[in-house]
């Protein structure tokens, strides 16, 4: 049987969850082996808990929360440090996807808002793991990356845990959104509408002024929220072939890094890359000049064909 196949009854469903349960205690195990592979399995590890969720029946899923807990702890009791911060978070933001495709929210959502808890809960046990077991996660991946020299590596930081959780959320939705069909789930996928979307891009964007004086990483993060509500709205309008709007786009781009270059110089470290925020704001003024112009000229027409 298929490990993507709804189960029914009690036996199905505590033997898939023991299987599931038993894939995360290996992945943790290698995660505290080879801390290298870290990046990957945090990726890998909250498609299990989403999956569980989906195609289980859900009054079981604190049983397959609690017993991975319990067997990733036990297996990596050399170093448990490494079960809190990958398998913990994941259950809790998987539970949380799956109890979002229930209730039908929009796709676009689902990926944010899990990415914006398993952030949270990723970083909530970061001094927990440092006071616990005195391991330090953060200069581990410095390490990995190769930036433990820099000194302003750490206002990104709230930024790259985002980035990390949306990479493990989007290929949850990818793998979960090719399978739900079958188990008479349906993701809400449609069409967003660009004209609300540019309206939050904007706003979104213009609250990174105030961050940059009272708390520059909140701005990066600010910054990376922005850059993921543009790319759905240019996608939007790709998906529709909407070459006036997409003609803009390339000029908006080229305006941007020209006007990167010329202010970068004089921005002072670390907030030069908070000018990327430019190209969201761009972004999002000619969508919506694109959208309230399309209105407009719409009810002209309806009201001559009226008057006609």
């Amino acid at each position: 049987m298929s490990l993507l196949t709804k189960r029914e009854t009690l036996v199905q469903n505590i033997t898939y969850m023991a299987i599931m349960a038993a894939i995360n205690a290996i992945f943790s195990l290698l995660a505290a082996l080879v801390p290298a592979l870290s990046l990957f399995l945090m990726i890998v590890l909250p498609l299990s808990s989403a999956v569980v969720f989906l195609f289980c029946k859900h009054k079981y899923y604190p049983i397959y929360a609690i017993a991975t807990i319990i067997i990733c702890l036990l297996i990596t009791i050399f170093d448990m440090s490494f079960t809190i911060f990958y398998v913990i978070p994941s259950i809790i933001t998987g539970y949380i996807f799956g109890l979002f495709i229930k209730y039908k929210l929009h796709a676009v959502w689902i990926i944010l808002i899990t990415s914006i808890a398993q952030g949270l809960f990723t970083a909530l046990t970061l001094p927990l793991i440092n006071v616990i077991f005195d391991v330090n996660i953060i200069d581990t991946f410095k390490g990995i990356l190769q930036l433990t020299s820099s000194t302003n590596v750490d206002i990104i930081v709230p930024s790259f845990l985002f980035y990390l959780a949306l990479t493990q959320m989007i290929f949850s939705y990818i793998v979960i959104h090719s399978e739900i069909h079958k188990f008479g789930y349906k993701i809400n996928d449609h069409p967003i509408n660009t004209t609300i979307f540019s309206y939050i891009l904007l706003g979104t964007t213009i609250m990174i002024i105030p961050f940059i004086f009272l708390l520059p990483s909140g701005a990066y993060l600010l910054l990376s929220v922005s850059l993921y509500f543009m790319f759905f709205i240019a996608f939007t309008f790709i998906m529709q072939k909407s070459y006036k709007v997409l003609i803009a786009y390339g000029g908006s781009l080229l305006a941007f890094m020209f006007l990167f270059a010329l202010l970068y110089p004089i921005i002072s470290s670390p907030f030069g890359l908070l000018l990327t925020g430019l190209l969201p704001v761009l972004i999002a003024l000619i969508s919506l000049a694109n959208n309230l112009l399309f209105n407009r000229q719409a009810k002209d027409k309806m009201i001559s064909t009226g008057k006609e």
